[in-house]
């Protein structure tokens, strides 16, 4: 099981806000859901959600400016 804090999330992303870190992850696994990306799905045996975050942590997801942006 992967543990990821909020605070190390936060921390990382430069996101002060819990809650606008929350509406950013739901976005981007909607993305994802959208975009089909069968390769990065496909090898990937945990939940979506584990992997926005865990790109999240990891710095992946570089365009968070337009992410947060309310639509």
């Amino acid at each position: 099981m992967v543990e990821i804090s909020v605070e190390e999330l936060l921390n990382k992303t430069k996101i002060e806000n819990k809650y606008i870190l929350t509406r950013l992850a739901i976005k981007k696994a909607k993305e994802l859901i959208k975009e089909k990306d069968k390769r990065v799905l496909q090898d990937f045996n945990k939940n979506l959600t584990t992997l926005v975050l865990k790109e999240l942590l990891e710095g992946k997801i570089k365009d968070l400016k337009n992410l947060t942006k309310e639509n």
